[in-house]
Formats: structure tokens, C-alpha cells, sequence
């Protein structure tokens, strides 16, 4: 369905430029795949993903999508000039935030502790090797490379290497945000989502009696310093 989903795209984009009259994959049927159970991380499992992240190049990222809700893509291009510490606020900037247009997210306290200024979000390029130019960026910048590699080791720290787990932040933030205002507009406004994908790919049950526990993590309450 996901290849399906690609090339009926690209056919589009062939039509609008006349390089083709007909879209050749709007014939082909999709399968139907049953309803994935959406997943977030209890409160135990946040609490092992910010220890293993806490003091490695990631820590940044990694709570940018937990208390932020960003996507992994918004939070690997964002740069410390979009985030407003006094204001707490982040600004997604255009061709960064998934629908192309100024996006601001709100930040709850919670992630200022976990926020390293001094550090870039994503580790800058580590070596020059054919290994890390894998992973380098269209503008040929900074590369993910160290990026990769820390955020593996943080998910198998964490034992969180099941596929499963692959978007979890962002679903984990949106969910536990949802519970924290019982909210539907608020929390699709700040997740920049709509209702159906938000119920779709996002919502997941967490328990109420984690919900302020969740909102009050820091370095100190985990005993990091």
C-alpha cells in the first residue's frame, strides 16, 4: 500500500508537469490492512528512555518529541534560533513542519531541564567517512550519523527496540498531552494533526494516574542531577 501510495504520487507530479496524461497506479487496488493498535510508552518506559538518553548528543531530540510532541523530522532540522526560551515556545519553520507552513508549538516547562543549549539538537557530523555520508542531509550539512548511532544504543538501553516502537515519542507526547487537558482541540492544535489522523496513528490509552507524574519529570526527579 505504501509503494502503491509513492508512485500514484509520482505519476501525479509526472501529470501536472505534462510529462504523462493518465496516472497508471490509480488501477491498482489497495489491500485492506486491519486497524494498528497505536502505542505509547508507560510512565516507566519514559523514565528509562530520558535516563538513557540523559548526557548523550540526543537528549535534546529526544525530549523535544516526549514534551514537545514534535516529529522526528521537525525536531532533527530545528535549529536553538526557533526555540524561544523566554516565551517557550518553538517555531517550525516552512519546508520543515509536514504542511509546509509556519507551525508554533507551546512548551511546557517540563522539557527546560532537558533542553542542552550548548550542544547542537543533532550531533553534528562526526567523521568523513563513506559510513557517515550516508546519512548526510540534501544540503550536504550536518549528517544523522552519530544521531543513528545514539539513538539505537538509547532504544536498546531503554528496551524499546521493537518496531512497534518506532514513532513512540511523538505518539507518547500526544497522548499523555490529551490526558493532561482533555482536550481534542487543543491537543490536535498542538500536535499540528487533524482529528482522523490524531485518533488514527496517535491516540493511545495512558493511565490518569501517571499523567502529572509524566508532566513533572526532570533530571532531578530521576535522580540524575
Amino acid at each position: 500500500n505504501n509503494y502503491i501510495s509513492k508512485w500514484t504520487e509520482f505519476f501525479n507530479w509526472g501529470i501536472k508537469r505534462g510529462y504523462l496524461s493518465a496516472n497508471p497506479a490509480e488501477s491498482i487496488s489497495k489491500s485492506q490492512v486491519d486497524a494498528k493498535e497505536n502505542v505509547a510508552l508507560t510512565l516507566s518506559q519514559t523514565k528509562a528512555v530520558l535516563k538513557a538518553a540523559h548526557g548523550t548528543p540526543i537528549q535534546s531530540l529526544v525530549a523535544l518529541q516526549l514534551f514537545a510532541g514534535l516529529r522526528n523530522d521537525e525536531a532533527k532540522r530545528l535549529d536553538w534560533a526557533q526555540v524561544d526560551m523566554e516565551d517557550l515556545v518553538v517555531k517550525i519553520l516552512p519546508g520543515v513542519a509536514k504542511k509546509r507552513n509556519v507551525r508554533t508549538v507551546e512548551l511546557e516547562r517540563t522539557i527546560l531541564p532537558w533542553l542542552d543549549m550548548s550542544q547542537p539538537i543533532v550531533p553534528e557530523i562526526e567523521d568523513d567517512s563513506w559510513e557517515a555520508n550516508r546519512y548526510r542531509d540534501g544540503e550536504g550539512g550536518q549528517s544523522s550519523f552519530r544521531y543513528r548511532r545514539a539513538f539505537e544504543q538509547m532504544r536498546a538501553d531503554a528496551k524499546i527496540t521493537d518496531r512497534k516502537y518506532d514513532n513512540v515519542l511523538r505518539h507518547t507526547a500526544l497522548s499523555f498531552y490529551a490526558a493532561k487537558t482533555q482536550s481534542l482541540d487543543k491537543t490536535i492544535h498542538w500536535a499540528g494533526t487533524g482529528v482522523k489522523p490524531f485518533f488514527d496513528n496517535y491516540k493511545s490509552l495512558v493511565k490518569l494516574r501517571d499523567v502529572d507524574a509524566y508532566w513533572s519529570l526532570t533530571p532531578e526527579s530521576l535522580g540524575l542531577g
